[in-house]
Order: C-alpha cells, then sequence, then structure tokens
C-alpha cells in the first residue's frame, strides 16, 4: 500500500452538550488525496464508542461527523483503508466551555455606554450580549462618574 499522510489537530476541546465534527486532511508527496477510504473511531476507556465514515469535501480534506456527547475523554482514531496511514486526535469535553465562551467575549467584544446602560455585545457587534444598567454613587442613573452597575435580564 501506498503511505498518506493523516493530518488532524493533536487534540480538541469540546462543549459536552453536543455532537463533534472533526476535519483531517490527506496528502501525498504534499498533494492532496482525494479518493482515500478513511475511517474514525472514537475511543474512551471502556473501548470504541463510536465509527464514522469520512466524506471528502474538497481538496483533500474529509469530515467526520460524530453523534456521541458523552465521552468526557477520548482518543479519535483516523486511518485510511486504501493507503497506509493513520493519525490519532485527543478529545476532551467540559462544562466550563460555554463559560470560557462568555469570558472571551467579554473581554474582546465591542461594548459602548448609551441611555445609562452598559452594552456588551456578541461577536456580530450589533447584538447585546450583556447589558448592566449603570448608577452613581447616590444611586442615580448615570453615564459618567459609575459607581455601580446592575446586571439586567
Amino acid at each position: 500500500m501506498t503511505a498518506v499522510d493523516v493530518i488532524v489537530p493533536s487534540s480538541i476541546a469540546l462543549d459536552k452538550r453536543f455532537p463533534f465534527t472533526l476535519f483531517c486532511v490527506i496528502r501525498q508527496n504534499n498533494q492532496p488525496v482525494t479518493d482515500a477510504e478513511v475511517k474514525a473511531r472514537l475511543y474512551n476507556a471502556s473501548g470504541l464508542v463510536e465509527e464514522v465514515d469520512g466524506t471528502h469535501l474538497t481538496n483533500g480534506i474529509y469530515v467526520f461527523n460524530f453523534a456521541d456527547k458523552e465521552t468526557k475523554y477520548g482518543l479519535v482514531v483516523v486511518k485510511c483503508l486504501n493507503y497506509e496511514g493513520e493519525n490519532y486526535c485527543m478529545i476532551t469535553r467540559s462544562d466550563s466551555y460555554p463559560e470560557a465562551l462568555i469570558v472571551r467575549k467579554i473581554n474582546t467584544n465591542n461594548w459602548e455606554i448609551k441611555d445609562n446602560q452598559l452594552l456588551i455585545y456578541d461577536d456580530d457587534g450589533m447584538t447585546p450580549l450583556l447589558v448592566f444598567n449603570l448608577y452613581d454613587k447616590l444611586g442615580n442613573p448615570a453615564e459618567v462618574n459609575v459607581f455601580k452597575r446592575e446586571r439586567q435580564t
């Protein structure tokens, strides 16, 4: 069998609430392989969890859609069946992923003070992600000399 390079991320962090998609690239002598038959197997500490066939998208890029939402720590083995080549990807699921995403948005997205409110926008720059009412030391609505903020629900 002819050898190919199977390129996958070494690890991925996942939100535990959702199934996941894994992409890989298959190359031979730095050229895309478009006719590979590939399988990906997800293992946890108990053994095989799920096996998924890869679908060629374009230019040697393959996709695997896993249904599993439960595996907290696992290993995905991607293997070519008609070429010699395989690679591995570690997966980790976390409860904290959604919270980390919110923290990133708060720290990096645009915000403005308008009508006595602090508006922190979502990634699109237009949809309010969080809204806070702003007050001065005396408890009056304020846009300057803000002393306190209260989150809107």
